[in-house]
């Protein structure tokens, strides 16, 4: 069946105390199984409604687009959506630059034009954002990375999130703004998820 599978490489445990690498490393793998999630599919078809989180995302340019493990601010972004409607919580920087979800990357589409956020601060290079900005190209479309701030997602004409597992999602509420779900995203989905597994 259709699986998600997490595999996770860690320096291992170490027998030294403090925060410099041990002298002698012993590297663990971990390889987690779960099964494909059922609300996939579902939010793909509506859109999901999303939030500003109130957990600034911690800037660290020597980290940035590297998925690693030091990810407590998005796991405290997640935590707070509980109770919520909402599906994902957006990550701000400390100056209010809009970097992403906590789980997702973030694409705005404003006067034909396909954005998503720099992440040189912070964020990941993930997969799922790479091959979205290459079937954008490739259909010929505008597309970039630039600082967006709420301003520019105020004013997009569609936003959606992107991640391997969610494939493409259209964002439809945020706070008061809404949109419809846009023909350009329809478009990414259709292409996304006509990508062999």
């Amino acid at each position: 069946a259709r699986a998600l599978v997490k595999l996770i490489l860690t320096r291992g445990a170490s027998s030294e105390r403090g925060y410099a690498p041990p002298a002698v490393v012993s590297p663990c793998c971990i390889i987690q199984a779960f099964p494909w999630p059922a609300d996939t599919a579902q939010h793909g078809e509506r859109g999901v409604a999303v939030q500003y989180s109130r957990v600034p995302l911690t800037e660290n340019p020597l980290l940035a687009g590297i998925k690693h493990l030091n990810r407590l601010d998005s796991v405290l972004a997640r935590a707070a959506l509980a109770g919520s409607d909402c599906a994902e919580a957006l990550l701000c920087a400390a100056d209010g630059a809009v970097v992403g979800g906590s789980m997702s990357k973030l694409f705005i589409v404003r006067a034909g034009r396909v954005l998503t956020p720099r992440i040189e601060r912070g964020g990941i290079a993930g997969i799922a954002r790479r091959v979205v900005v290459g079937v954008a190209a490739g259909l010929g479309w505008d597309v970039g990375e630039c600082v967006l701030h709420p301003g520019d997602l105020e004013a997009a004409d569609e936003v959606f999130l992107t991640n391997v597992r969610i494939g493409v999602w259209p964002v439809v509420r945020l706070g008061n703004r809404s949109w419809p779900i846009g023909e350009r995203t329809r478009r990414l989905q259709r292409c996304f998820d006509a990508i062999p597994d």
